[in-house]
C-alpha cells in the first residue's frame, strides 16, 4: 500500500494484488479513513459525473427530501 497526495492535495491509496487473492479489507480501511465527510463528498462527485454525462444541469441535483413520518418519543 502506498499512501500518497495527488492533484489538489488529494488522499490517494493504490494498492497492486492478484485477481484471485482480492478482498474488501484494502477498500473497508480506505473508506474509514476517509470518514463520513469524504464519503458524501464522493457521493456527490459521482452524481454530479452522471449528471454531466447525460447533460444535466447540477443545479437541478438535491438529496432526496422526503419524510414518511414523525413521532416524538416520550421519557
Amino acid at each position: 500500500m502506498t499512501q500518497r497526495l495527488g492533484k489538489r492535495g488529494r488522499f490517494s491509496k493504490v494498492s497492486l494484488v492478484k485477481a484471485k487473492d482480492m478482498d474488501r479489507s484494502f477498500d473497508l480501511l480506505f473508506w474509514k479513513q476517509v470518514g463520513a465527510e469524504g464519503r458524501f463528498a464522493a457521493a456527490w462527485q459521482m452524481v454530479s459525473e452522471v449528471n454531466a454525462i447525460k447533460g444535466k444541469d447540477i443545479g437541478e441535483s438535491r438529496l432526496q427530501r422526503s419524510v414518511q413520518s414523525i413521532q416524538r418519543i416520550q421519557r
